[in-house]
């Protein structure tokens, strides 16, 4: 299957849908035919005159139908509208959200019982947070519990001093070979480290703050379903291609929810640990010519 054909899997155009952040490059486009709203963080006028300069087709741009201003999504969309949607489609949107359990949450209160939740991941091997360590389940807890709404002076620095590019590309192909270099000096990350504001009232700035590879989504994804935290489950996982992979989860009952005893559910997590440890390994980093 192509990417489209991937991350729309389990969605028909018939279905009510949401899609957060299409920017100029929708995925389920109101102009093809789909019955889907869109979430963005500014204006369809706002977003044609930021990607004017890009070298993008501005007319792919479709109205914006809900603006986001870091407030949780079934607050921005109302309690009517709870439960009504089938499918939510998010593409490189999760890696930028300061509470990641927060957004899964709101996430779940629209969609309808069997709803999908489809989302199109940074793999960090493959592109500029290469460097960074894994997001586990204790930093979406934490963050989770300090409701965070904007980045940390932490994930500030770690952003800024650990960037890579290979032959000057920030994303790459799983294949290619090349030097890799530091994007930023350590000079400029703790610049912007003594310059950030983590205070609820401070303009947003935008970063990568949460970093995956496809197993280690998964462990997350099954932790926080193991200790109550998300109705989410894994419909499908499909392989990745070049900088991103694809995850697909449906919001399952209460009363759908595998039974596991302890034991199994560590062998799990432990065969996916495992999984984690090979994937990164296949990271492998060209010695700077």
């Amino acid at each position: 299957m192509d990417r489209l054909s991937i991350v729309r899997h389990f969605l028909t155009r018939q279905q009510r849908g949401l899609e957060i952040g299409p920017s100029f490059n929708p995925i389920v486009p109101k102009a093809d035919g789909w019955n889907v709203e869109t979430i963005d963080h500014a204006t369809k006028a706002e977003l044609v005159d930021k990607y004017r300069d890009h070298g993008v087709d501005v007319s792919a741009i479709e109205d914006v139908d809900w603006v986001w201003r870091d407030e949780p999504l079934d607050e921005l969309l109302g309690e009517a509208r709870w439960s009504t949607y089938d499918y939510c489609v998010a593409s490189h949107v999760i890696e930028h959200i300061p509470d990641l359990l927060g957004f899964l949450q709101s996430i779940e209160r629209l969609l309808r019982p069997g709803g999908i939740l489809s989302l199109v991941i940074p793999d960090k091997r493959h592109c500029f947070d290469v460097f960074k360590a894994l997001t586990s389940t204790a930093d979406v807890l934490y963050a989770h519990d300090r409701k965070l709404r904007r980045h940390t002076k932490k994930t500030v620095f770690e952003h800024i001093a650990y960037a890579a590019a290979r032959d000057g590309a920030h994303t790459w192909d799983e294949r290619q070979a090349g030097s890799i270099s530091l994007i930023h000096t350590l000079d400029q990350a703790m610049e912007s480290y003594l310059g950030s504001d983590e205070s609820p009232a401070s303009a947003y700035a935008d970063y990568h703050c949460s970093y995956f590879v496809p197993a280690s989504f998964e462990l997350l994804i099954e932790e926080l379903g193991a200790v109550g935290r998300t109705s989410f489950r894994i419909a499908e996982q499909f392989p990745g291609a070049g900088c991103e992979f694809y995850v697909s989860l449906r919001k399952v009952e209460p009363s759908e929810h595998p039974v596991q005893s302890p034991a199994e559910r560590d062998a799990s997590r432990l065969e996916l640990l495992q999984r984690i440890s090979m994937e990164l390994a296949e990271a492998v980093i060209p010695e700077r010519s």
